[in-house]
């Protein structure tokens, strides 16, 4: 689908987009839509020549717009967004979950024209779906692996064969386990939150750990699953990385279980190499409802240019108990070599499951695409 909607960006002037929020529907979820989103952006940007919008410009227009709660499903809308957001196009959508797969479409609308530019559809399976999950079980995948014999050395009455023989060597695996788990009952718009940190205690990177919910009913049945909002950056070893989750349980649903792949297939191509001063953590004065809010400045450490510096933040309250989480991105899109960015990234008061006091900061960025 990045691919499809890509392809457009000779058409574009400026090669300029925003993404917008997919609309719900069936059942998926808020929290399936905006993993998605995430995903779609990255996927654009480093495989075609189109430019995303930071996702604070959008937020802002909406607010200001007053189509922040309700999204936007319409070209029109879509399309009156875009030009305030100085865009040549705008990316929207819908996700459908049904009982065996989800659908998604895509329509990228021309902002000055309200035209359909592009169209892309696409399904997943179902377990791989948004769903739900309560309770406070918490099980991690474990990543050994037993090394197995490809070959052994023959006897002195079998043939020989020509060249080395011998075992697989035993390496080391991603080990990766849950801490923190915490469970909150409907919260903003009836959505249940399920919040933890991913903790590294192996020697190897986690590149792309995945944190999972599975819901039961009361008589232990299976009524539904969910992916979560995972630590989309490398957890290195003995790091601790939030991980939440947000989704609306079945009527059935009466406990969950958070499940750990810390064995992905996915090789995270995330840089590192970024540093910030300048920090501070207060109240966000202009938040209506009390968020929080992490200013400073972040700095391109690494060797190349990188694209969208990303900040992830874990939080405390005073007793030092992890309570919630919050991302978001630098001012500028894109650092050249020791270049440095501004940021101002809020952590949602509903998100946190107490009264934030401590924080720890983590900084990723894209490798530019060249």
């Amino acid at each position: 689908m990045a691919r499809e909607i890509g392809s457009a960006e000779k058409s574009l002037k400026n090669r300029t987009v925003a993404i917008m929020g997919l609309e719900v529907r069936g059942q998926s979820d808020e929290a399936e839509a905006r993993e998605l989103a995430d995903q779609l952006t990255h996927e654009i940007v480093s495989t075609s020549g189109l430019k995303v919008a930071e996702r604070s410009r959008l937020k802002d227009v909406l607010k200001e717009q007053e189509l922040l709660q309700q999204g936007i499903a319409d070209p029109t809308t879509a399309a009156k967004v875009g030009r305030l957001l100085l865009v040549d196009a705008v990316l929207i959508g819908s996700i459908t979950g049904k009982g065996d797969k989800t659908e998604i479409y895509l329509r990228l609308v021309d902002s000055e024209t309200a035209l359909i530019l592009k169209t892309a559809k696409g399904e997943l399976p179902v377990q791989a779906r948004a769903n739900n999950y309560t309770g406070s079980t918490f099980v991690a995948k474990p990543s050994n692996r037993t090394s197995q014999t490809i070959a052994k050395k023959q006897g002195p009455n079998t043939l020989q064969a020509f060249g080395n023989v011998g075992t697989v060597e035993t390496g080391d695996e991603p080990q990766g386990r849950l801490l923190d788990v915490s469970y909150r009952k409907a919260g903003p718009g009836g959505y249940h939150q399920v919040i933890g940190r991913v903790e590294n205690h192996g020697k190897v990177p986690l590149n792309a750990p995945t944190v999972s919910l599975q819901l039961y009913d009361s008589g232990g049945n299976l009524v539904g699953g969910s992916p979560c909002m995972s630590p989309d950056q490398p957890v290195l070893s003995n790091q601790k990385l939030p991980f939440a989750c947000l989704f609306k349980p079945p009527s059935a649903f009466a406990r969950f279980e958070a499940h750990l792949d810390a064995r992905s297939g996915l090789f995270s191509s995330k840089t590192l190499a970024l540093s910030a001063t300048g920090l501070k953590f207060r109240r966000d004065a202009g938040s209506i409802t009390g968020d929080y809010q992490l200013s400073g400045i972040i700095r391109n450490d690494d060797e190349t240019v990188v694209t969208y510096p990303r900040i992830l933040i874990s939080v405390f309250d005073s007793a030092g108990k992890f309570i919630g989480s919050g991302h978001g991105f630098a001012v500028k899109k894109e650092l050249a070599v020791g270049e440095s960015s501004p940021f101002a990234v809020n952590v949602h008061n509903y998100a946190l499951q107490g009264k934030a006091a401590k924080y720890e900061a983590f900084y990723s960025a894209l490798p530019t695409r060249r």
